[in-house]
């Protein structure tokens, strides 16, 4: 049975259909992380490595390039120091 052929467009969609569900299973274990070293007793602070090389892995794992890895990475630290109020939206420089 022949596949039909996809549109740039549809490709596109369904590729940020699936970054965006990336994403959100990232922030997800994230949460999990956090809250499983908080159980243990286990300091933020000491914890920050782990999740720098979980997220880290997981952005290199999901992402075909190097460069979409760096770009998912990029991201997430920016919606963190905006959600932490260490920046403000007004001092991103959006491409």
């Amino acid at each position: 049975m022949a596949r039909k052929k996809q549109s740039k467009k549809e490709m596109t969609e369904k590729m940020e259909i699936r970054r965006s569900e990336n994403e959100f299973q990232m922030s997800q274990e994230l949460e999990r992380l956090i809250k499983s070293f908080a159980r243990r007793g286990i300091p933020f602070s000491h914890s920050v490595e782990v999740m720098i090389d979980f997220t880290v892995n997981f952005a290199f794992s999901v992402h075909p390039t190097p460069m979409e890895a760096n770009h998912e990475i990029m991201k997430s630290v920016t919606r963190e120091l905006l959600h932490q109020g260490e920046i403000k939206e007004s001092e991103l420089k959006l491409n």
